[in-house]
């Protein structure tokens, strides 16, 4: 359950009244009246949305921190949620509706609502981004312009420029280099990877010239799924019983060769049609042209339905997420073992929260006799819902604290677009 210790909670249009877009930021959309008149509408209907946000998880030792919130609509209990689903499904025609409330682990959500033109849910976006990208900054003493790279990640993009609004709404400079990452729930864990194999190295040092001279480099990634999942466009009676909107901001200092926060040891990905078999979604980009599409197709395994009608998941797509995932751990494993590591190397394992169903399908699995992990390094962190890509860094974040510096943790990150990446790093190294 959300404890009080735990989570700052307080209105969303008290969000916005203190946010105003960034910290001492001008406000960036002032000259939009559109974009003004949707921030009032935003704040207005917002009244009774809840902002549940976790203080800062900061480890000063190994420079890594991590701000997140889930925001929206409350719905505090199994009986809420249902009833919610319900009224969604009812109000798009839809009936006989299953109750999988009992399988998700999930006692509480929060939903932005349905129905909000898009310009709202990009304000709302900018208005989270602003927030919880300064804090992670702030708790390391690190300015906006002090960035070297920026990852945005989100399942389904409803903009093509995504990536820049956010940045621009929490004050990071336009020159900063930007990745955009939408490999739906796999997106942050497969971030995280690239960043530490050096697929970006060439940009960072391309903008901070100290970079190539030993410098670590100010990394931010944010993640954000919003309610484009669960809009009146969509209808998948899965969604609001599993899906909460929220967020989270993960900075941390990199370099390949000096003093980092994470050094990578292992890392394997894989891409796999079958993992999405029993999936459906629409795919917003399909009409944008060539360049705005470059690099949000990553998700390409999703099938598109064959009609104008809802999205649709079948519940026994957590059955192909685990078969997948634990093959590819296993993989992981066996090249880890074979160099001569050892499961009791590692300290935690940090593995992304669909349900409690699969959620502890992964366990079992993973503290079998043939991998032979404990309980002790697996843990369930994530009660509020699945937030897809940002579960890894609220996971991780969650669990800073109880990290020394030389710990050893294994990410596990895949999910619905067939997309599946298990890597072992080195904490605070």
């Amino acid at each position: 359950m959300i404890t009080s210790e735990r989570v700052g909670t307080r209105t969303f249009n008290e969000l916005g009244a203190v946010q105003e877009l960034g910290n001492d930021q001008p406000d960036l959309l002032a000259n939009s009246l559109l974009h003004l008149h949707s921030r009032e509408r935003i704040l207005a209907s917002a009244e009774e949305w809840i902002w549940d946000e976790d203080p800062v998880h900061h480890h000063s030792g190994a420079e890594v921190s991590v701000a997140s919130a889930f925001y929206g609509k409350p719905l505090n209990s199994p009986e809420e949620i249902f009833a919610e689903t319900q009224r969604l499904m009812e109000n798009l025609g839809r009936g006989g509706v299953v109750d999988y409330t009992g399988q998700t682990g999930f006692s509480v959500l929060r939903q932005m609502p349905t129905g909000l033109e898009k310009v709202e849910y990009q304000l709302t976006q900018e208005l989270v981004a602003a927030e919880l990208i300064s804090n992670a900054l702030s708790a390391q003493g690190i300015s906006p312009k002090e960035v070297d790279l920026f990852i945005a990640v989100t399942s389904i993009p409803i903009d093509p420029h995504f990536d820049h609004d956010w940045a621009s709404a929490a004050g990071i400079p336009a020159d900063v280099p930007m990745v955009r990452i939408c490999e739906a729930c796999n997106s942050s864990g497969h971030a995280i990877a690239r960043v530490l194999e050096g697929d970006f190295d060439q940009k960072i040092a391309a903008h901070n010239l100290n970079f190539a001279q030993g410098t670590p480099a100010n990394i931010v990634l944010f993640a954000l799924d919003d309610a484009n999942r669960m809009a009146d466009k969509g209808g998948d009676p899965l969604s609001p019983q599993f899906f909460s909107t929220g967020a989270a901001a993960m900075v941390w200092k990199y370099h390949p060769e000096s003093p980092s926060s994470l050094k990578m040891v292992l890392h394997k990905s894989m891409s796999e049609e079958r993992g999405t078999e029993f999936l459906k979604v629409p795919r917003p980009y399909d009409d944008w042209d060539e360049v705005d599409k470059e690099d949000l197709y990553t998700a390409q395994f999703l099938k598109k339905p064959d009609h104008d009608g809802p999205i649709e998941m079948d519940p026994r797509a957590s059955g192909a997420f685990i078969t997948y995932a634990m093959r590819l751990a296993d993989e992981v494993m066996d090249e880890y073992i074979a160099q001569g590591g050892s499961v009791t190397d590692i300290k935690r394992v940090i593995i992304h929260h669909p349900s409690k169903t699969v959620f502890d399908g992964a366990v079992k699995r993973m503290t079998r006799e043939k991998r032979g992990f404990t309980e002790d390094q697996i843990h369930w962190e994530i009660n509020e819902g699945n937030v897809p890509v940002a579960t890894i860094p609220i996971a991780f974040g969650r669990q800073l604290e109880a990290l020394e510096n030389g710990d050893r943790l294994l990410f596990l990150s895949f999910g619905a677009g067939g997309e599946y990446t298990c890597f072992i790093a080195d904490f605070g190294a």
